[in-house]
């Protein structure tokens, strides 16, 4: 019996009443499909919208920009240039500064060596002077 009231239910629903109150059932939910749709390409527009906005402001700023760009370009080239004559300076700078220490010790060595020099050509001096008095008092006894 279940199916029978299962089919006498179907068909009921077949109805011209019932189908009629389906039909505006339908017709609502699709009334209702149709706003939301163009609430959804409303709220796209406007987003859209607003993108296009936001490039459009960002493009102005970057308009009037654009005009100073080879002056900016410039510069930098005339920068990267004294860069990089700043750092050949500094180079020359540490070459000139380590020529520098090695002359400052070449002329202390030499200062040394010149004051050993001197003591010895005094000790040597002091030497040649004793011999020539000693040869100058022999010579003085030989001729007595």
């Amino acid at each position: 019996m279940d199916s029978v009231e299962i089919l006498q239910a179907k068909v009921n629903m077949l109805d011209v009443a019932s189908l009629d109150q389906v039909e505006a059932r339908l017709q609502s939910v699709l009334g209702k499909m149709n706003e939301i749709a163009k609430h959804k390409a409303a709220v796209e527009d406007a987003d859209t919208e607003s993108k296009v906005h936001q490039l459009f402001d960002i493009v102005q700023k970057w308009d009037s920009m654009s005009g100073t760009l080879p002056q900016v370009v410039q510069r930098l080239v005339a920068l990267k240039q004294l860069h990089e004559q700043a750092m050949q300076f500094g180079q020359l700078l540490t070459h000139l500064d380590t020529t520098q220490q090695m002359i400052a010790n070449s002329l202390k060595d030499n200062k040394n060596g010149l004051a050993v020099v001197q003591k010895a050509m005094k000790e040597n001096l002091a030497t040649v002077e004793d011999n020539f008095s000693s040869i100058d008092s022999r010579i003085k006894k030989l001729s007595k």
